[in-house]
C-alpha cells in the first residue's frame, strides 16, 4: 500500500471552519448597553447586563433632572466584577432617591428612536413639554386673544430670546402647573421647576445692579414670574410671604424689587413696547369686584372699625404705621366688597389685592416681621382678601396657611381677632366647592 495513503488514513479528518454565532440586529437595547456598545438581551424591566452589574436599566426610569448628590465616580454599585468584552464604562449611573415618583413618569421613547435623535435628551424633551404647556393651556377660553393674554403667551416668551432667564421662569411655571394637574407626578415636576427657577434667578440677579431703559421690561417680567412661581410652588412650613419663622422673608424683597423698577424707570416705560397691554383695561371700576366675579357679599366694615379703634387706643408709639396699613387695606376691601351702601366707583387698581403690599411702609413690615400682635392681625385680614383670588390655581391654600401661621404667633387675647376671618374662610370654601 502506498505509504502516503496510510498516512492519510491514520490522520484525523480535517475540522470544519467554525462560524460566528449569529444574532439579531436591533436598535432596541437599553441605554447603558448602547453607551458601552455591547449586546443587550432587551429583557424587561431590566436587561441581563444591567441586572448583573446592579445598575438601574434605562428602560424603566427617567434620569434624574436634578444634580446628583455626589459625583458619579464616587458611587458604589456593588463588588468588583471580572472585566468582559465590550467598551468599559467610564461612569456608573446614579441611583435616584425618588425612584417611585420617577418610575411613575410617562415613559419616553428615545430608546426606540434612530441614532439621529441622540441629540434630543430626556431633559430637553421635558423642557419642550413645559414650554408647550405654558403656551397652550388655559382655564378660560374667553381670555384667549386678550391684550394681557397676548403679552403673557406671546410677547414675554419673545422677550425671552434676548433675556433667556425669562424662558427659564416660563419653563418653571409650566412645570409647577403640571405638578398641580398631575399630583402623582408632583415630585418629578417640582424637581424640574426648582432647577429652572434656580437657573433663571441667577440670570435675573446678574442684571439687577444695572437696570436701565433697555432691560427694565425683562427684569420686571422676571421679577413678576419669580412672584408667580413662589405662589405656584405652594405654601412651605414657616414661610408666610411677609414674615418667615425660618429666616428673612425673601418673597417680600422680590416685591420691593418690582416696586423699585417701576419707580426708577416709570411704569409707562415698563408697560410699553412688547409689554404694552399687560395692564390694559379701564382705569375706573363701576362696581365692586365681588359683584363682577359673583362672590358672596361680606359685611366687613364693623370688624375693621373695631380693629381701627384697638390700634388707636393701643398706646403703641408706632401705632400710626399700623393705622396707615389698615386704612390702605380698608380701601382695597371697599373696592372688593363695596362700602356702606355696597357700591364702589373708583380706581380699578384698588381691586388688585397686591396694591396693599405695594404701598406698605418699611416700618410696618419691620413691626410685622418682629411679630407684633396688631400688625399680624392686619396681615390676617389681608390674607382673607387673598381668598377672593383662590380660583386662580397658584393662590390655592395660601390664605388659610397665612392665617394659621399668624394664629401660632399670637397670644390668647389677640387670637380672638382671627375668629372672623376664619369664619369667612369656611364660608368661601363652601362657595368655591
Amino acid at each position: 500500500m502506498d505509504a502516503s495513503l496510510v498516512d492519510k488514513a491514520s490522520s484525523p479528518p480535517p475540522r470544519a471552519k467554525a462560524s460566528r454565532r449569529s444574532h439579531r440586529k436591533s436598535r432596541n437595547g437599553c441605554g447603558n448597553c448602547k453607551l458601552r456598545r455591547v449586546k443587550c438581551d432587551e429583557a424587561k424591566p431590566g436587561c441581563g447586563n444591567c441586572v448583573q452589574f446592579e445598575i438601574e436599566c434605562r428602560y424603566s426610569i427617567l434620569q434624574s433632572v436634578g444634580p446628583p448628590t455626589s459625583p458619579a465616580f464616587l458611587v458604589s454599585n456593588g463588588p468588583r466584577v471580572q472585566r468582559r468584552r465590550g467598551r468599559p464604562r467610564t461612569t456608573w449611573p446614579e441611583r435616584t432617591s425618588h425612584s417611585d415618583d420617577v418610575a411613575s413618569a410617562p415613559p419616553l421613547s428615545l430608546a426606540r428612536m434612530p441614532d439621529s435623535y441622540l441629540s434630543y435628551s430626556e431633559d430637553s424633551l421635558e423642557t419642550y413639554k413645559c414650554l408647550h404647556h405654558y403656551l397652550t393651556w388655559t382655564d378660560d377660553p374667553k381670555k384667549i386673544g386678550s391684550n394681557a393674554d397676548i403679552v403673557m403667551r406671546v410677547k414675554v416668551p419673545q422677550l425671552g430670546f434676548a433675556y433667556p432667564f425669562l424662558l427659564d421662569f416660563i419653563h418653571g411655571f409650566g412645570a409647577l402647573h403640571l405638578a398641580h394637574l398631575q399630583p402623582q407626578m408632583k415630585t418629578h415636576y417640582h424637581v424640574l421647576a426648582d432647577r429652572f427657577c434656580s437657573i433663571g434667578l441667577r440670570g435675573l440677579s446678574a442684571f439687577l445692579p444695572r437696570v436701565d431703559m433697555n432691560n427694565c421690561q425683562a427684569i420686571f417680567a422676571g421679577a413678576m414670574f419669580v412672584c408667580f412661581n413662589t405662589f405656584a410652588r405652594g405654601p412651605l412650613p414657616g414661610e408666610f410671604l411677609l414674615f418667615d419663622t425660618t429666616g428673612p422673608a425673601i418673597w417680600f424683597q422680590l416685591q420691593k424689587g418690582v416696586k423699585s423698577i417701576l419707580s426708577t424707570t416709570c411704569s409707562s416705560t415698563v408697560c410699553s413696547g412688547l409689554l404694552q397691554g399687560i395692564s390694559g383695561g379701564p382705569e375706573r371700576a363701576d362696581e365692586p369686584a365681588a359683584v363682577t366675579r359673583g362672590l358672596p357679599r361680606l359685611d366687613w366694615m364693623d370688624h375693621f372699625q373695631q380693629l381701627r379703634d384697638a390700634i388707636v387706643t393701643s398706646k403703641d408709639p408706632d401705632f400710626a404705621l399700623d393705622l396707615e396699613a389698615l386704612d390702605v387695606l380698608w380701601t382695597c376691601y371697599e373696592a372688593t366688597w363695596g362700602g356702606t351702601d355696597g357700591n364702589y366707583q373708583g380706581d380699578v387698581n384698588n381691586q388688585v389685592i397686591f396694591t396693599w403690599m405695594y404701598y406698605l411702609k418699611d416700618g410696618f413690615v419691620a413691626r410685622l416681621q418682629s411679630l407684633r400682635p396688631l400688625p399680624l392681625v392686619i396681615f390676617a385680614y389681608f390674607a382673607l382678601l387673598m381668598k377672593t383670588t383662590e380660583d386662580f390655581w397658584f393662590f390655592s391654600g395660601w390664605p388659610r396657611h397665612i392665617i394659621y401661621g399668624i394664629d401660632g404667633e399670637l397670644d390668647e387675647a389677640h387670637r380672638a381677632w382671627l375668629k372672623w376671618p376664619l369664619e369667612v374662610l369656611d364660608l368661601y370654601d363652601k362657595h368655591l366647592l
